[in-house]
């Protein structure tokens, strides 16, 4: 036994037992709301095919000035939007997230945050594709020098990635006001003499050949160069690689030149003077 609930337009509200297993809200004699033998919702369909299905096109729930919409289409019908936020679902755009009237954030095939357009300041996120495709890109909303990404520890500014018109900053902090006990490197040339440059390739990419270093034997030279541990490997015996930042290593470099180009000007200077002799 089952009951349909009925706001006739005649006789107002009406209960009818009936043999089909279903609860169903009627409204003038047409099906509202129905939840089935096995239990699935539907609402504006008398025959939901999961646990919750909302027939018609639109699902809003708006309080007041928040909103939430959903579409199958472009075209907004049969209800006036009180507020500029809202979540919005189309055909054409995928699903579309706006605040005061702006799109903050687009997802489809092409995901943008802040914008839809390279115009518009915004982060684009592409789906996987050909090899040499992009996958992220900020797009730089004015002329002149812009942060584009910006590295904090709690307050104090760290590092980051700045934009120009022509060009791209990776920058980490080197303000004066952060640093104490500076000393001199006097010792450049001798470390330097330390590192052990290599030509190797990749395993992953064995028809390409690079050169570089390996990192363990950078980190007793230049520590602050290496992320990681030395054959590291996590709980489960994976490795857990070393990485390194060769920006780090060029200090060490300027010194070591620095002393080379001293060592030269000495012995001009001593050349020299056994010339003019």
């Amino acid at each position: 036994m089952a009951v349909t609930i009925n706001a006739d337009t005649t006789n107002g509200l009406v209960m009818t037992p009936d043999t089909s297993g279903e609860i169903k809200l009627q409204s003038a004699g047409t099906d509202t709301v129905t939840v089935d033998t096995s239990g699935n919702v539907g609402i504006g369909t008398s025959s939901p095919s999961g646990k919750a299905e909302v027939n018609g096109g639109n699902f809003v729930i708006d309080h007041t000035t928040p909103q939430i919409i959903y579409k199958t289409s472009g075209t907004e019908t049969g209800y006036s939007r009180v507020s500029s936020n809202y979540l919005e679902h189309n055909g054409t755009s995928g699903v579309i997230l706006k605040s005061n009237g702006t799109t903050r954030m687009s997802v489809g095939a092409t995901t943008w945050f802040n914008g839809t357009s390279s115009s518009q300041g915004a982060i684009q996120t592409q789906k996987g594709g050909a090899a040499g495709g992009s996958i992220l890109i900020f797009h730089k909303p004015n002329s002149g020098s812009t942060n584009v990404i910006l590295n904090y520890y709690g307050a104090t500014y760290v590092g980051g990635m700045n934009m120009s018109n022509t060009g791209t900053q990776f920058l980490t902090s080197s303000d004066y006001r952060l640093k104490e006990n500076n000393v001199n490197i006097n010792d450049g040339i001798s470390r330097v003499k330390l590192l052990k440059p290599y030509r190797f390739n990749f395993i992953a990419e064995p028809d390409e050949t690079v050169d570089g270093f390996f990192a363990h034997e950078v980190q007793s030279v230049v520590p602050e160069a290496i992320s990681g541990t030395h054959n590291e490997v996590d709980d489960d015996g994976n490795p857990v690689y070393q990485g390194i930042d060769q920006a780090k290593l060029v200090p060490l470099l300027t010194a070591a030149l620095q002393e080379a180009i001293t060592k030269i000007e000495d012995l001009e200077t001593r050349i020299q003077a056994l010339e003019n002799a």
